[in-house]
């Protein structure tokens, strides 16, 4: 079983579309809703396009995709789609970031079966970031707990960066995979139980 405890969330969906005489969906189509984000600042979850709070915003909303905004800051964790809990396994996780504010995420695992987290046999860990005077600090403690961890790969993804980055892990400077239309990078970091430090920071081109 894998918890995270967080928050940051907001959306709201809605579509349109046109039925036929048996009420099967012949036709849909994408449609403009507002939304009101509420104070502080937010993302767009689909195009990391930054929004101020206290204010009505123009989403498009359609048949797979609702409008959805995170807080800045935000660690969002997501596994693979699943009918049931085990189906397939949740041996890489991507967690989503969303720089301009600290933040923390509390990550636990045990067997999800048995009573033996009683006995300490979990894994339980804190994902912290911050942000830094020329990019961001992604910190994941050291684990607690006698649970050997499932999760293989830790697959981070920067959201909003819209200009070029250099990322350490450990202090080691590592490739990333980036896409400057969508603001957003994304590197994978073998899993390990000691604690792990990222660092992204702008280069000094994008400074000037």
């Amino acid at each position: 079983m894998q918890l995270a405890e967080g928050d940051g969330l907001f959306g709201r969906g809605e579509t349109s579309g046109t039925f036929n005489k048996r009420g099967l969906i012949r036709e849909f189509w994408n449609i403009d809703v507002l939304v009101y984000l509420p104070e502080g600042d937010w993302f767009d979850f689909w195009t990391s396009q930054r929004q101020g709070g206290l204010q009505h915003v123009l989403a498009l909303a359609g048949l797979d995709t609702i409008p959805l905004f995170v807080r800045e800051g935000a660690i969002l964790p997501l596994g693979p789609i699943q009918q049931y809990v085990g189906e397939k396994p949740s041996d890489t996780i991507e967690l989503h970031i969303w720089p301009g504010a600290t933040a923390e995420l509390r990550w636990y695992e045990d067997d999800g079966e048995s009573m033996a987290h009683e006995r300490e046999v979990f894994c339980k860990r804190v994902v912290t970031q911050a942000t830094t005077e020329r990019g961001a600090l992604l910190r994941l403690s050291e684990v607690q707990g006698r649970f050997a961890s499932k999760v293989k790969t830790w697959r981070i993804v920067l959201h909003g960066i819209g200009k070029p980055c250099g990322v350490t892990v450990n202090g080691i400077l590592v490739q990333t995979q980036g896409d400057l239309t969508r603001q957003r990078y994304s590197i994978d970091v073998p899993n390990q139980a000691g604690e792990i430090e990222i660092k992204w920071q702008w280069s000094e081109r994008s400074q000037r």
